[in-house]
């Protein structure tokens, strides 16, 4: 590791070292939802607090071990191993977002998803009842559901899924719930994309799938204490819950007392027909 000293969250003195000893903690978690699946990494080689791009292609001269597949003309980046991974991370790889779906099977994602994108004045409890009338819906409909925070100020829901799904299937989904509590909280969320458009409503971004990509549970945030994207029992999701809780620093604690709460992402048994004829 290079410059393994250097201080990537300021006002924390987190350094690269400590990034790559968390990495190298939870990667048996995060491996079996990085393998095969393309992956966007947002570096911050100056620390977090300076200039900051997404690794969309494998970087030139980057090891054998770290996968390149080639996706409508773009050699995209796929982590397999724990090699692949600390060698991202020594080149200031600090989040990694991931598509839906996993190479050999793009069309045919592992969850659909619900992104609860809060405004910029939406208090925290408000987010939260979004996120319980979204359970309370995907329950009514007998789908099961992992609840994530975003590691910021959002929650992610995500539904997982029987193999053999379609993108459009999943979309379909995620729509159909989407609109249905527009319709039951009007004032209070939107489908909306542009924010000029919203009002103050919290988005619920439906359209994570076809070639969009999420940030993965476990994944770094680049904000101060260094939060993680966490997931979540739904009987944490309260409004006393604080995301910056769970952090770099406390995230291998809550695993050993909690377990992998996202491992059900990938082993989705949901089957969407009836449920989005019931939708229809």
């Amino acid at each position: 590791m290079t410059h393994r000293d250097k201080v990537l969250y300021p006002r924390d003195a987190i350094t690269k070292a400590d990034i790559a000893a968390y990495y190298r903690a939870i990667a048996p978690c995060l491996l079996p939802l990085l393998r095969d699946r393309p992956v966007v990494a947002q570096r911050w080689p100056d620390g977090i607090d300076d200039f900051t791009w997404y690794q969309h292609r494998v970087p030139p001269r980057a090891p054998d071990y770290l996968r390149a597949e080639t996706i409508d003309g773009v050699r995209r980046l796929v982590i397999d191993n724990i090699e692949a991974l600390l060698w991202m991370v020594n080149q200031a790889a600090l989040t990694y977002h991931g598509f839906a779906s996993r190479v050999g099977s793009l069309e045919s994602p592992d969850w659909a998803s619900i992104d609860l994108d809060p405004a910029p004045d939406t208090p925290w409890r408000d987010t939260v009842e979004i996120a319980l009338a979204v359970r309370k819906t995907l329950e009514l409909l007998e789908l099961p559901s992992v609840v994530k925070t975003s590691g910021q100020k959002g929650i992610h829901v995500l539904v997982p899924l029987a193999p053999g799904h379609r993108i459009a299937e999943a979309e379909a989904l995620s729509l159909g719930v989407a609109k249905l509590l527009c319709r039951l909280m009007p004032e209070r969320v939107t489908l909306e994309m542009e924010r000029e458009k919203r009002q103050g409503r919290l988005l619920l971004d439906y359209r994570q799938h076809d070639g969009k990509t999420l940030v993965l549970p476990y994944s770094l945030r680049a904000v101060d204490r260094a939060p993680v994207s966490a997931p979540l029992d739904w009987s944490e999701v309260t409004a006393d819950l604080d995301p910056r809780v769970w952090n770099l620093r406390t995230m291998m604690d809550r695993v050993a007392r909690w377990g992998d709460l996202a491992a059900p992402l990938l082993q989705g048994r949901a089957q969407l027909a009836p449920v989005l004829r019931r939708l229809a």
